[in-house]
């Protein structure tokens, strides 16, 4: 059996000491290839690490936030057909995430913001499935990327397909995506809004992703990571730290190298390696003071330096996860570090000046993070 069916069979049965073992197998195995993008990143320049000018990035926010205010899902297709839908449910969360953290950021915009991040979020509730999952819309022929995941799973069983919905991802993890984010903004519309609703979502949407096996794509454990970790922090529910624990340490941190980055192609990348951030800085938010919880501070301050020196040296790339992280660790992290500020100002400058460039890659949504830390309260 190859090393990577291997570490697949040792992930879906947590064989603690197989998983760690086999990583290490398969980062010997890649050599001088490991931690090398399977891709190679797109930097944009010029490389202007000073702070952002408040009016430009002003001006910016308030395109994305009318142009989201006036065109989404749940104003283009309000029957939720999926397919009128060109990506998954992410796209629905994802706003909701953005809307929260500017209601925060902006007060006297608050109530605009609650109210559609609200609609959002029933529009989200009407599409959950009874045991807890956000299905995947059919985008064969409409997605090259997500179609060919959609492909792939029908191939093997048509029979997930239903009323052009995909209601189940086979246990290979792909479904951590966007079960992750519409996860996380409805946690989060939970802890914002008095509605029990929310709450009762929230809770089937965990139950769901606790009871799935681990994926051997590791940025996909770091979606569910995220999703337990906030689920923690709005509930304060401590039984939850095993699945936590699961996810972070057998899920995330074995593919991790000295570095800071993960030693596959895939997750090599700058968009993948601040998703794992993302997890590592949720479950470091939540887990008791201890020691493994300072050990995962010092990880994630080598992926924060590693995606810091990348942006300053070669120029903005993958913008939104990346200006997501770097914002949300330099507000909540002790110490943290000038350079990932720095790494956030090459972001935002290069999104602001090259507004007009379509192939340039812009932060969008992202941009709320970097406004709370900014201009936001604690």
């Amino acid at each position: 059996m190859p090393i990577w069916q291997r570490m697949t069979t040792s992930l879906g049965v947590v064989d603690s000491i197989g998983i760690y073992a086999r990583a290490d197998s398969i980062r010997t195995l890649l050599g001088p290839f490991a931690g090398l993008p399977e891709v190679a990143s797109s930097y944009f320049q010029p490389i202007d690490s000073t702070l952002p000018d408040s009016a430009d990035v002003m001006i910016y926010w308030r395109g994305i936030a009318r142009e989201l205010l006036a065109s989404n899902y749940w104003v283009r297709n309000p029957s939720r057909d999926p397919y009128q839908m060109p990506t998954g449910l992410r796209a629905v969360g994802r706003p909701i995430i953005a809307l929260l953290e500017a209601a925060k950021t902006f007060p006297e915009d608050a109530v605009i913001y609650y109210a559609e991040a609200d609609k959002a979020g029933r529009y989200l509730a009407a599409l959950q499935m009874p045991n807890g999952l956000w299905p995947f819309p059919d985008l064969r022929d409409r997605h090259p990327r997500l179609g060919r995941i959609a492909e792939r799973f029908l191939s093997r069983n048509p029979d997930l397909l239903v009323d052009g919905w995909i209601i189940d991802d086979a246990g290979q993890g792909d479904f951590f995506y966007d079960q992750g984010i519409c996860g996380v903004a409805i946690t989060r519309l939970a802890a914002a809004t008095d509605d029990p609703l929310w709450d009762s979502i929230a809770a089937q949407a965990i139950a769901w992703t606790t009871s799935r096996p681990l994926s051997s794509n590791w940025n996909y454990n770091a979606f569910a990571a995220w999703q337990v970790a906030e689920q923690i922090d709005a509930t304060g529910d401590t039984t939850l730290l095993p699945e936590l624990f699961r996810f972070v340490h057998y899920g995330i941190l074995p593919g991790q190298m000295e570095n800071g980055r993960w030693f596959d192609p895939h997750n090599a990348r700058l968009v993948y390696e601040a998703i794992l951030g993302r997890g590592l800085l949720a479950a470091w938010r939540v887990w008791p003071e201890s020691d493994y919880r300072r050990s995962l501070a010092d990880r994630l301050r080598l992926t924060l330096d590693d995606l810091a020196d990348r942006i300053i040296r070669k120029g903005a790339s993958s913008n939104s996860t990346t200006t997501q992280l770097l914002a949300d660790a330099s507000r909540l992290l002790p110490n943290p570090s000038p350079r990932w500020v720095a790494a956030l100002n090459v972001n935002v400058n290069a999104a602001v000046h090259l507004i007009d460039d379509i192939r340039a890659p812009h932060i969008g949504l992202y941009l709320a993070e970097y406004l709370r830390f900014r201009f936001g309260a604690s």
